[in-house]
């Protein structure tokens, strides 16, 4: 779910956070650049409720490294799957970022596919998932995700 650069605010994310938790399949998650200042409890409450999300990114979200930690630590408990975890770019220090990367092993600050591109597994464009019955589910390339999470100019 891509709701990244909306411009939302903490009162809005406050909102809209709770009803989050509802998306029980839900497996990434992109809030990048918007304000979500102050709404680390709010995440804290509804990972319980997404035990199969992957990717979480919250790239410039104006988020504390305290919230960055509360929210990482909520992950590792519920969300087994994880494997991205984004939050660069949020007013933290240099040693702040490096003591959550140590603790949080999903947390990453390198482009996606990199460990991919090593083993030479990366394809391009669109990838057919199979699903249950006959229908074919079509998801989009990691790469092309990157491009959906900038900001438009």
């Amino acid at each position: 779910l891509v709701l990244s650069w909306n411009d939302l605010q903490p009162e809005d994310a406050r909102l809209i956070l709770p009803a989050l938790g509802s998306l029980r399949m839900l497996e990434e998650l992109y809030l990048s650049g918007n304000n979500l200042h102050g709404t680390s409890g709010i995440f804290c409450n509804i990972l319980p409720f997404l035990t199969e999300l992957k990717v979480l990114k919250v790239y410039k979200c104006c988020m504390t490294s305290g919230e960055i930690m509360s929210i990482g630590q909520a992950l590792m408990h519920h969300c087994k799957n994880m494997c991205k975890f984004d939050f660069r770019e949020n007013p933290m220090d240099i040693e702040q970022r490096l003591k959550i990367q140590d603790i949080l092993p999903f947390s990453t600050f390198r482009e996606t596919g990199t460990r991919q591109k090593q083993e030479g597994q990366v394809s391009s464009g669109y990838q057919s998932v199979p699903t249950s019955g006959s229908r074919r589910v079509r998801r989009m390339h990691p790469v092309a995700l990157l491009f959906l999470d900038q900001p438009y100019n």
